[in-house]
């Protein structure tokens, strides 16, 4: 990365102060907002785009249960990376077997191994199991973005943008283009460039919809109503045309 993308970095996510006369925007009325008091206290992102469901105790016994099972390092290893690990311990009876499964990896299209989604109804509850009787994890608003990492049956298990995991009925879901931000203030600016007039102001959370990118940049609208352009590296989500 060079100096100037640097600066341009820090220039995008507006570490100073806001302006009191530069214009808030705001991916979602805060009509919409959601408190749970037993939400995770070490949780920054704004309650009404996420809601958790988990109070402290169940938060520290799941931390506990991930490394028992995972180790030191979760995520778990893919299921993609564990059958090219298990063929390589056979590989020096079949060589040639190793270099069956790399191939097949490499032909396998990307967007199946990282496919987006975001929610289609107002609200969408991320249970821990693949079924209704399994708890609420956390509780998403329309166009939360998730990524797909399994499926069962009519029940997906997805990923948010803070690495959570959870299942949520595959109907609830839909292919639009959204993004959300992932950092504590950002700059939305008229044009696709550094060099633009800033119109707007973002803050973490806020969830918008993509409908086009040019370059490292991504056009954010709510609805119809254009907001501007924001750098994709400051939002996780739908960051592909």
């Amino acid at each position: 990365m060079t100096g100037m993308q640097r600066r341009g970095m820090r220039d995008e996510r507006s570490m100073v102060a806001a302006d009191p006369n530069q214009p808030r925007c705001r991916g979602l009325p805060a009509s919409r907002r959601q408190r749970t008091p037993l939400s995770e206290p070490k949780r920054q992102a704004t309650p009404w785009a996420k809601a958790s469901a988990r109070s402290w105790p169940e938060t520290v016994a799941r931390g506990i249960q991930d490394r028992m099972e995972h180790g030191p390092t979760a995520p778990p290893r893919p299921p993609l990376r564990l059958a090219i690990y298990r063929t390589g311990r056979t590989s020096r009876r079949h060589p040639g077997l190793l270099m069956l499964v790399m191939l097949a990896a490499w032909l396998l299209p990307s967007t199946a191994l990282a496919e987006m989604l975001s929610v289609a109804v107002q609200e969408a509850n991320f249970r821990a199991g693949p079924s209704k009787e399994h708890q609420i994890v956390f509780t998403a608003i329309q166009h939360y973005p998730v990524k797909v990492v399994g499926r069962n049956g009519g029940w997906v298990h997805v990923q948010d943008y803070e690495g959570d995991r959870a299942w949520v009925a595959a109907r609830l879901l839909c292919k639009q283009k959204t993004a959300i931000v992932k950092v504590d203030r950002a700059n939305l600016r008229k044009k696709p460039t550094i060099r633009s007039k800033v119109v707007a102001k973002v803050e973490l959370a806020e969830v918008f919809l993509v409908k086009a990118r040019q370059g490292l940049w991504l056009h954010l609208f709510v609805g119809d109503e254009e907001r501007g352009w924001i750098r994709h590296d400051l939002v996780w989500g739908h960051d592909k045309s």
